[in-house]
Parts: C-alpha cells; structure tokens; sequence
C-alpha cells in the first residue's frame, strides 16, 4: 500500500491495522473489480480508489480483518466499479444492471416467470452476506467452486456446500414471496 495513503491516518496502530487489512483483502477486491470492468489497470486503480475511500471513512469499528470490514471494502469497491461503468459508457442505472446482472444464468423454473428483476434484486439483497457473495460470484461472475473457495479461503467442499444452501435459501425466499 502506498505510504502515502498510510499518512492520512492519525496512529501507527491504525496504520498496521490497515496494512494488515490491505493484505488480506486486496487480492479479493481486485477480482472484483476485474470481473466487473474487464480490465486489469481499471481493476488495480478500483483497487486504490476503494482503500482510498477506506480511510477516508476509518474507524475502530473497521480495524479488524472480519467479515464486516470485508462487506465493506466489497461494496465500496463494486459502488466504484459501477460509477466507473456509468462513466465510461453512460448508461443509466438500470442498464449498468442488467450490463452486470445480464450473465446470470437462472433455471427454467416457472417461478421466475412469476418474478420481477425488481423483486429478484431485492430479495438477492435481503440474503446475509455470506449467501448473497457466493451467489454473486457463482453466477454473476461465473466463478467455478474452486475459485469460489480460494476467494473465500475455504475448502471446495465447503464452497459447494455454501453454495448450495445460498440457492436453497434464494429459492425459498421467491416462493415465500410470491405466495
């Protein structure tokens, strides 16, 4: 991480602790990013951009490598990836989502057929985290178990496993929802 961005912090500690969050989450962010705009200077600058944005909003509250500070850092980074795709091809909000959202490949199950895009996002957003993240790497950026698991540092069995309970439970909550 540059030092430059280091200085904007007020104590050593908070300059470790985001170091230390810096490296762990790096690799994450840039694949994220890269599998959003295709391009791998764009990715590392989303990278700076979103570690930047980092400090600018640090607190004691997102000093520790935990799943909070990561969902953070994700969403501040794809926030950036879609601005940075608005930007660049001046679309309005709902073609960046479909421009993203365009490769998820969903069964023909006739549930869907019953089901807005309006409502799948919403209730995409209403899973925990965990769900939601696996879902969005599986389908949307077509990541295979084994990268889903590397991401995640987890075993492959255990990024299947995950998988499957994030589809099982997006499924429920359609059904639920159109009950």
């Amino acid at each position: 991480m540059p030092l430059i961005l280091l200085e904007l912090l007020d104590t050593q500690d908070d300059r470790d602790a985001v170091e230390r969050i810096y490296k762990t989450y790096k690799q994450l962010i840039f694949t994220i990013a890269f599998d959003i705009l295709k391009d791998e200077q764009s990715a590392e600058d989303a990278v700076m951009e979103t570690f930047i944005r980092f400090i600018q909003n640090y607190s004691d509250d997102n000093s520790n490598c935990n799943t909070r500070t990561r969902n953070y850092l994700v969403t501040i980074a794809r926030n950036y990836c879609y601005d940075q795709i608005k930007t660049q091809h001046d679309f309005d909000a709902k073609e960046i989502e479909q421009y993203v959202d365009g490769s998820v490949n969903l069964n023909d199950d006739p549930v869907f057929s019953e089901v807005s895009f309006d409502e799948l996002k919403e209730l995409f957003k209403a899973l925990p985290d965990i769900y939601a993240d696996i879902l969005y790497l599986a389908y949307v950026e077509g990541k295979s178990t084994q990268e889903i698991a590397v991401i995640f540092s987890i075993s492959r069995e255990n990024a299947r496993k995950r998988l499957e309970r994030a589809r099982n439970m997006y499924m429920k909550e359609i059904k639920r929802h159109h009950e």
